[in-house]
């Protein structure tokens, strides 16, 4: 494999793994040996340097949704409307109204 296949390889497999900077990981995995795993090399590269990949995250929620183990049940928000109906408590009303959206 020639020098400039195999830095197309390289430079592929490193967006895929999304790396934050590729220029400065081809400086990191320095001078490669001709036939080397690149999947091998780029993969010790991320356990070595993590700091040069993205973090993995899960996707992000939407706005105002509530994941259903963190719902409020029916009998909270009841509980909820009782307490901001009792008094002139803001706070007793806000939460009343997150927990109905979150419903």
């Amino acid at each position: 494999m020639s020098e400039e296949a195999l830095q197309e390889s390289l430079r592929r497999e490193l967006e895929r793994l999304e790396t934050v900077d590729s220029k400065l990981a081809m400086l990191a995995l320095g001078e490669l040996a001709e036939g080397a795993d690149i999947v091998a090399l780029v993969a010790q590269l991320r356990k070595d340097k993590p700091f040069l990949f993205k973090v993995q995250t899960r996707a992000p929620l939407a706005m105002g949704v509530i994941p259903d183990a963190l719902a409020p049940s029916k009998r909270e928000v009841e509980e909820l409307a009782a307490r901001a109906r009792e008094g002139s408590d803001r706070g007793a009303m806000l939460r009343f109204m997150r927990a109905r959206r979150g419903q």
